[in-house]
């Protein structure tokens, strides 16, 4: 619903109107009209996010998924120095995840798995990083107090390098409701850090469960535990992910595929709206 404005700016002008839908949408028949009324082209960055406008009605013809994807090639972080700079010994587990502090992700059954977890398993030296800022901080804040755990979590606030955040985990948990194509999940692959994610959208399309990551279905904390409790434990499942996952990103989600797919969208013959602009 937030682009409506930019449709309807963009109704009567001489332009092509592309959408980049980054996020599993949430449309409605009056927003579909619209998308389907105007939309020159709608790149969705997961085969997922192109089924939910399918679903919905857009018109099949304006629509291409061209993945999200990372610069593969890009300076990795120093994880010693950056672990050293947070205080982190070597025996510590870091579990982490990245991003706003917002309902949709999900960071309270994270609290709740992590809760159970150390409960079964009270001899772990565990912390858990939480790299973002939104309106939930206050209430992750009370939970993790009223669960025991408090100690153990860290809020980092918003980051301006979170990718630095990143190279520390030795697990990376995104527990989301929805995702497009997560990139923080193919940067936690590039970096060869195990990842555990809900089996939503977006996410199951980057894990092969068991192969390349854990899932789990969304919200079901007890899973999620079961999942921290394996990544934790077992050194060897944590070498076989990371290497499956880190070829995966390698192979198909180079920043070069993605440019060259944008620009394919870029250079398609204009649609039948514009022709008659």
């Amino acid at each position: 619903g937030s682009n409506e404005e930019g449709y309807l700016a963009a109704a009567r002008l001489p332009v092509r109107l592309i959408q980049h839908c980054r996020i599993e949408p949430v449309l409605n028949e009056p927003l579909v009209a619209l998308v389907n009324r105007y939309a020159t082209q709608i790149i969705a960055v997961s085969h997922g996010v192109e089924r939910v406008l399918l679903q919905h009605g857009v018109k099949p013809e304006l629509c291409t998924t061209v993945n999200n994807a990372i610069d593969i090639h890009q300076k990795m972080p120093d994880r010693r120095a950056m672990r050293q700079q947070l205080g982190l010994d070597d025996e510590t587990f870091i579990f982490g995840s990245i991003g706003s502090l917002i309902p949709r992700k999900a960071n309270h059954h994270t609290l709740s798995a992590l809760s159970a977890f150390s409960q079964r398993n009270p001899q772990a030296k565990w912390k858990m990083i939480i790299v973002g800022e939104g309106v939930e901080r206050g209430a992750l804040l009370n939970q993790a107090k009223s669960l025991g755990i408090a100690e153990r979590i860290v809020f980092t606030g918003f980051q301006n390098q979170p990718f630095d955040y990143l190279s520390t985990f030795d697990a990376f948990i995104l527990a989301s409701q929805s995702e497009g194509l997560p990139r923080v999940v193919l940067e936690a692959m590039l970096l060869k850090i195990p990842v555990i994610g809900s089996a939503v959208t977006g996410t199951a399309e980057l894990i092969e469960d068991q192969v390349t990551g854990l899932l789990f279905p969304w919200s079901d904390i007890a899973l999620l535990s079961s999942h921290l409790e394996q990544v934790w434990a077992s050194e060897t499942l944590r070498s076989q992910l990371v290497t499956r996952a880190y070829e995966n990103v390698c192979h198909h989600y180079a920043i070069e595929h993605y440019v060259a797919g944008v620009e394919a969208v870029l250079e398609t013959p204009s649609s039948e709206r514009e022709r008659h602009v």
